[in-house]
């Protein structure tokens, strides 16, 4: 079991007066008080809680559920759901205009996340502002750290939406908008400062690993370079921003090159590192694909290849996303072991994700387990579950259990151990199964629903990615083939000799599946919504609005503001 980081230890009694960018109300507490490190501590914290009382109680958000300001459930939700990868089968209020890429500035979710993020950048900004005239080593750190933090949440806003409020210090005034390429030159200038700010910690180099780094800079310089042409547009759905690949291939180098690792690969001898024991159907020990989204990814090696990671545990962290929202949603009863004892039944793989791995004309005939369909379908990241071909079920509508268990179940997140004993399962009906694989609960006793289990928000697979993709569009293809196999190789998947855009978009799906970046990586191929878009899914058909393409600012706070009111109407809303 980890222990409580430094930057837990203070969440509670933070004292704090900073408004929102005109948020209602951010934070309850009325302590005036400034406590440098709580604060600190709070900005970290905040990616992985939702209030100051586990899971319900004293929220950072007022005016809405709390399970919808979690930071990484809204980011999730927004850009996994209205993608071709899944459904949530609750009917959770805004979910269906989500799947179904009709929603509004009223929508909940995009209310939920909007709100977090802006939150979560006053809380820097606060920090920030109080702590101008302090001149120590410690807190100069702490005030890279929290740059680079709040560089991430204003990321996450240029993504998701298009012009939206901007401050770097906590007013009375009510902030003014900044433009999509306005913010994307702010960030890249941002981060270059921070990748040289002699007060960050260099690359690889933290004792801490939820700590930012130098490397963190380097990531979203990355990703800016290689989706300036979105970013950078002169209208939604152009997709005619300035290329930068040269630039997105240059930092992703920078982290292939540091001294993170691939989980399960030798750079060295750019082979893959066979965790395994045994590898049939039969008998399966976790891969390391596996390994890198279970309870003790914060101690098996997995830590290795995360950026940035998401501090969870079962006691501190408490909230109704980041992995207990994972684990719990991904699997029912029938699926142990799991790493929870509440399990939510509610996340189902869309037919067209499926396809992906399976070909279409045989996937109503498979029935295994987890732990045999890597095996079975050559690729450790097909981590799903079939388990009956009787009355199996593609379609995502309904919502009963037996539904659910006839049909193809997504299970990468789970909150087990990656070692210990060798536990012989259970099938359905309470008879040992052919599969062993060790595992043990995750978490400590009297918390068994919680898992344990840290959420790589950044981690090192996505700069091979980029490089493959950056050599593309620059005209070097082989170095693309070579990268992308690199990951193939660790995943114990046939290696490929060559790539189109496709099958670019396919690796993409594959490696990241389930962790929150599929709209963005359709949104670069031109495949999400607008006049390039070809692709149909349930519940999406090609050529949506442009508009799309973003989410709105919430109404709520087009009406705090009038310095923002026009904005969705400029883009359609």
């Amino acid at each position: 079991m980890k222990y409580t980081k430094i930057f837990f230890a203070a969440l509670l009694g933070i004292g704090m007066t900073a408004c929102s960018l005109d948020r209602t109300p951010l934070d309850p507490n009325t302590d005036t008080n400034f406590n440098k490190d709580a604060v600190f501590a709070k900005c970290y914290a905040t990616f992985g809680v939702t209030g100051q009382i586990g899971p319900d109680g004293n929220g950072d958000v007022d005016g809405i559920d709390e399970g919808t300001s979690s930071f990484y459930r809204m980011f999730w939700e927004l850009n996994e759901f209205c993608t071709d990868e899944g459904w949530w089968i609750w009917n959770d209020v805004g979910l269906a205009d989500i799947r179904t890429l009709t929603w509004s500035s009223s929508n909940d979710l995009v209310y939920g996340l909007y709100s977090r993020l802006n939150f979560d950048i006053t809380l820097c900004n606060s920090f920030l502002d109080k702590t101008t005239e302090y001149t120590d080593d410690e807190t100069l750190a702490q005030r890279a750290e929290v740059r680079m933090l709040r560089a991430i949440n204003f990321y996450y806003l240029l993504d998701m939406f298009y012009t939206v409020p901007f401050s770097l210090t906590v007013s009375p005034n009510k902030p003014m908008p900044i433009t999509r390429p306005e913010l994307f030159t702010w960030l890249e200038t941002e981060c270059k400062e921070l990748e040289s700010d002699p007060y960050i910690i260099q690359a690889g180099q933290r004792t801490n690993k939820y700590r930012v780094d130098q490397a963190c800079a380097w990531f979203l310089l990355m990703r800016l370079y290689l989706n300036a042409e979105v970013y950078n547009e002169s209208s939604l759905g152009k997709r005619d921003g300035e290329p930068r690949y040269a630039d997105a291939k240059k930092y992703a180098k920078f982290l292939i090159d540091s001294s993170y690792q691939l989980h399960g690969f030798d750079k060295a001898t750019e082979q893959a590192i066979d965790l395994a024991k045994e590898r049939t159907a039969d008998h399966v020990y976790y891969s390391a694909y596996q390994q890198l989204f279970m309870g003790d990814n914060d101690n098996n090696g997995a830590q290795d290849e995360a950026i940035f990671m998401i501090y969870q545990d079962a006691i501190h962290s408490q909230n109704w996303g980041g992995s207990r929202f994972l684990v719990s949603a991904m699997r029912d009863a029938n699926y142990v072991p799991f790493g929870s004892s509440d399990t939510w039944s509610c996340f189902r793989s869309s037919p067209e994700f499926v396809y992906y791995w399976v070909d279409q004309s045989k996937a109503s005939t498979i029935s295994l387990n987890e732990y045999q369909m890597p095996v079975a379908l050559g690729d450790d990241r097909a981590i799903m579950a079939s388990k009956t071909t009787a009355g199996k079920k593609m379609s995502l509508t309904g919502n009963e259990a037996a539904d659910f268990y006839a049909s193809w179940s997504v299970l990468k997140f789970t909150g087990v151990y990656s070692t210990s004993e060798t536990t012989t399962l259970k099938d359905v009906n309470g008879n040992d199964s052919i599969v062993e694989a060790p595992w043990t609960w995750a978490s400590p006793v009297g918390e068994p629903k919680w898992p344990d289990t840290d959420i790589p928000l950044f981690r090192l697979a996505e700069a091979y990615l980029t490089y493959a993709e950056a050599c593309i569009r620059t005209g070097e293809p082989a170095l693309a083939v070579k990268y992308i196999n690199h990951l193939r190789r660790r995943a114990n998947a046939p290696e490929v000799t060559t790539l189109d855009d496709n099958a670019l978009l396919t690796e993409w799906a594959k490696e990241f599946w389930c962790e929150g970046r599929r709209r963005t990586d359709l949104i670069r191929f031109g495949q999400f919504a607008g006049a390039f878009s070809t692709k149909t899914w349930e519940g999406h058909k090609a050529g949506k609005d442009a508009k799309y393409n973003v989410y709105p600012i919430p109404a709520k706070d087009v009406t705090a503001n009038e310095n923002l009111k026009g904005l969705n109407e400029e883009i359609g809303y």
